[in-house]
């Protein structure tokens, strides 16, 4: 029931947070995305040791080489991730992320796991070929954009199999991983993020922006809604494997270019969307299906 209801918000503050920060630095002339990204982080670490001192969850430090690696890929990962956002449309950010799938694949292989069996396979491609119809058609993108967005690719990847396994093999709950590592990332990206926005529109979030009403509520909104998805990210992937984490993003991606698409892009062609919604929703039914089988 808990996974189900967290599987659930996932899905509904991805989708919000994605849309929100597109609003943002399409119509907000706010172009300052690895900045937003550290505060988001700081924010959560901020709301997490709110909860310890209400005695919500128990504190448990994390070996320091841990810590220290797992900020270096998240900190990139999500850097990337937003600068994509903003260099690439809704539609060719989300193809992208299709490509997470065989990356964490490939990045759990090498890590000892077996390879997937031939069911299980077909279902991934299945999902991936369904969201490839959808989000694949009539994007534009550029050479910055793609180099962008495969960058992001890789390095969630990354940060997917190794906060699975961290969790695991540490004994950490989802909250007490994320405390240990959200103050140290957003610390980093909230200091060197203006470095990288300057590259992106030469002006300095803390020195050039002119703040608006619509501007505060935008990045408020994005901040409490980046709590939700930071903390039942790391739940999620506590309680699922890393593959299964990626199908249910999938799940994410068609319903923010189902609304993303429709905002932010030209009208979707139901020609497209239908049946490749469709393709991926039988993918999903499919490697449910053979993910519950008993392995032997």
């Amino acid at each position: 029931m808990y996974v189900l209801f967290a599987v659930l918000t996932s899905v509904a503050s991805s989708t919000g947070i994605v849309l929100l920060n597109k609003l943002l630095f399409s119509h907000g002339d706010f172009t300052f995305p690895a900045t937003l990204t550290g505060w988001h982080l700081l924010i959560t670490h901020g709301v997490l040791s709110a909860a310890i001192q209400l005695n919500v969850f128990q504190s448990k430090r994390l070996a320091r080489k841990y810590v220290v690696w797992f900020c270096v890929f998240d900190a990139v990962a999500m850097a990337l991730q937003n600068l994509s956002l903003t260099y690439n449309t809704i539609n060719f950010y989300q193809t992208c992320k299709l490509f997470t799938i065989p990356v964490t694949v490939i990045i759990e292989r090498f890590a000892g796991q077996a390879f997937p069996k031939a069911a299980k396979v077909a279902s991934l491609a299945l999902v991936t070929c369904g969201v490839a119809l959808c989000t694949g058609a009539n994007f534009n993108t550029n050479p910055i954009g793609i180099c962008v967005g495969l960058g992001a690719t890789i390095a969630t990847g990354l940060v997917v199999v190794t906060t699975s396994r961290l969790q695991k093999s540490q004994g950490l709950s989802s909250s007490q991983l994320l405390h240990n590592v959200a103050g140290i990332d957003g610390l980093l990206l909230a200091t060197l993020g203006p470095f990288l926005d300057y590259h992106l529109s030469h002006r300095i979030l803390y020195k050039h922006y002119e703040w608006t009403t619509r501007s505060i509520v935008l990045v408020g909104s994005t901040c409490a809604l980046a709590v939700v998805v930071n903390y039942v990210t790391f739940y999620l992937l506590g309680k699922v494997s890393p593959i299964s984490y990626q199908v249910l993003g999938q799940t994410k991606t068609v319903m923010i270019y189902s609304v993303g698409y429709c905002i932010f892009d030209r009208k979707a062609s139901a020609g497209v969307s239908v049946p490749g919604t469709s393709l991926a929703f039988v993918g999903c039914i499919l490697y449910a299906w053979t993910s519950s089988k008993p392995s032997g």
